[in-house]
């Protein structure tokens, strides 16, 4: 962030440059990195541990990447945030309703709205491009983070990286390149962090990256980092919460946020009596706060939070103290 006095260590870190790529790949916690044997490309080449922010998940890091901002301000707060504007919980990346999954656009949700704070590729000075997978380059989210600047799709990362190798080569002035890479992170969701198919999603980020470092030529600056990294939790860890259970009756609508940061929206009056039962269900594997005590924590970042971030977030946020998640039924 801007005003961090670490901004100015990591600037060092990654120096000046004709061309600039930063390389975000989704999913690369430094737990997937520490498999790689000493002297190995990406280990070798780690210059410091970052911890992502919170939650640490997709939503609240990416949208933090992008914008130099920490979640109480920017407030994408989680993969489901509530949104006021359209009383609605909608599935922040696809851009749509949570449940019936219509376009958020159809209820009256702009990104303008959804995403309210700037892109810092928007205000760049050099000259900026995004490289992104064919699936998500047109979407609302990847459109924002593009901060109005061009985007190329790829269809597999060594597309993405022809692409990258060709517009440097070409270009007249100074670049700034955005590569995302979100194939770990997929195979992390559907097959564990542990898994051969995210060993071989890793192989081939970690080839291709070399690949580029080698076409780039002497003016070329990579900069690869992860948003999140991931953990794997055994079947006795999920809480699932199911159409009856009898707490969501002292709320507005099933709980948001993520599975290990869930936030809730009470009922008017409803307050102390969704925290009592919360705590007597959970309170062994949740920690249970207010939304004036999370934010005195600074969980959401070192200020206060933004009104509209409050809102989104409701009333409590419950954040896991152990290996264990708590999901609404549907998902």
């Amino acid at each position: 962030m801007p005003d961090d006095p670490q901004a100015g260590e990591i600037s060092a870190l990654i120096g000046d440059a004709d061309h600039v790529v930063f390389v975000l790949a989704d999913g690369l916690g430094v737990n997937l990195l520490e498999t790689y044997a000493e002297g190995a490309f990406l280990r070798e080449h780690m210059a410091r541990e970052l911890r992502a922010v919170f939650p640490s998940s997709t939503a609240p890091a990416l949208t933090s990447i992008v914008t130099a901002t920490w979640p109480g301000t920017h407030g994408a707060t989680g993969w489901w945030t509530y949104i006021p504007a359209v009383d609605h919980t909608i599935t922040l990346l696809p851009f749509a309703d949570r449940f019936i999954e219509r376009p958020a656009e159809d209820l009256g949700l702009s990104g303008e709205v959804a995403f309210a704070t700037p892109a810092a590729m928007s205000s760049a000075t050099r000259d900026v491009a995004a490289v992104m997978p064919k699936w998500i380059a047109g979407s609302t989210y990847s459109r924002y983070t593009a901060g109005g600047h061009p985007i190329a799709a790829y269809g597999s990362v060594a597309e993405g990286v022809d692409i990258v190798a060709a517009r440097i080569a070409a270009a007249r002035g100074r670049t700034y390149t955005y590569l995302y890479v979100p194939i770990i992170d997929g195979e992390e969701h559907e097959h564990g962090w542990t898994s051969w198919q995210t060993r071989r999603a890793l192989a081939e980020t970690r080839r291709e990256i070399e690949r580029l470092s080698r076409l780039g030529g002497a003016g070329l600056r990579i900069v690869v980092s992860a948003d999140h990294g991931q953990m794997e939790v055994e079947d006795s860890g999920k809480i699932i919460w199911r159409k009856d259970e009898p707490i969501l009756r002292h709320l507005r609508f099933p709980p948001t946020c993520e599975p290990r940061c869930a936030a809730f929206h009470c009922i008017p009056g409803q307050h102390a009596v969704f925290a009592e039962a919360f705590r007597d269900r959970h309170g062994e594997h949740f920690a249970l706060l207010t939304i004036d005590e999370a934010e005195s924590q600074h969980l959401f970042g070192p200020g206060p939070l933004a009104a509209e971030t409050r809102a989104r977030l409701g009333d409590y946020v419950a954040i896991a103290i152990d290996e264990t998640v708590l999901m609404y039924e549907p998902h």
